[in-house]
């Protein structure tokens, strides 16, 4: 008897459950790799949000981390970490697909912590601390990006300008940055 090779499992992982760009960007990659990949997403703050109803009727699954929430909550992120944990290690994924600053930092700890060979994180707008957010958090993003940048893979860029900014904060070296432009000005 053939022995069928089994489908590679990719758990995508993304803060929110809004349907913003990060979200469409991971419900778009779900749904056109699902026949090739065994696929789940994890989210947090919105319990039925819209990425989770779009997902369900694409019939890929979505799991709802309670936790996970975007302003930073300590507690609630030290929550978050365990829920993380405690989910890749039941799921088991070749790879983890990390889509958002805060995810990026608790999914690489979870995915050090379960050692997944494989994290891609996939870095929309340039990361948290480029954003419109008080100085200390920016710079709390930095220092968490910085240490779990050797978690990480792979990071994926869709502005010449994210890409340069991560080599210049010299929180990835640019081997293992690849630029994808968006095709949307």
């Amino acid at each position: 008897m053939l022995k069928t090779k089994a489908r590679k499992k990719i758990l995508y992982l993304v803060t929110q459950s809004d349907f913003g760009g990060a979200q469409r960007y991971v419900y778009d990659l779900a749904a056109n790799l699902k026949d090739q990949f065994n696929i789940v997403v994890a989210s947090g703050e919105q319990k039925n949000g819209e990425l989770k109803q779009k997902l369900e009727k694409a019939n890929i699954r979505h799991i709802y981390i309670s936790h996970l929430k975007r302003n930073i909550l300590p507690l609630h992120d030290v929550l978050a970490l365990f829920q993380l944990i405690r989910l890749i290690k039941k799921e088991r994924p070749n790879i983890i697909h990390l889509n958002s600053s805060k995810i990026s930092v608790l999914g690489s700890f979870a995915a050090w912590w379960n050692n997944v060979p494989k994290v891609i994180y996939s870095c929309h707008g340039g990361g948290a601390f480029t954003e419109d957010i008080p100085k200390w958090q920016q710079y709390l993003y930095k220092i968490f990006e910085k240490l779990t940048a050797q978690f990480k893979t792979d990071f994926i860029c869709f502005l010449e300008s994210d890409k340069k900014n991560l080599v210049k904060l010299k929180i990835a070296s640019p081997s293992k940055i690849s630029l994808i432009n968006n095709g949307i000005r």
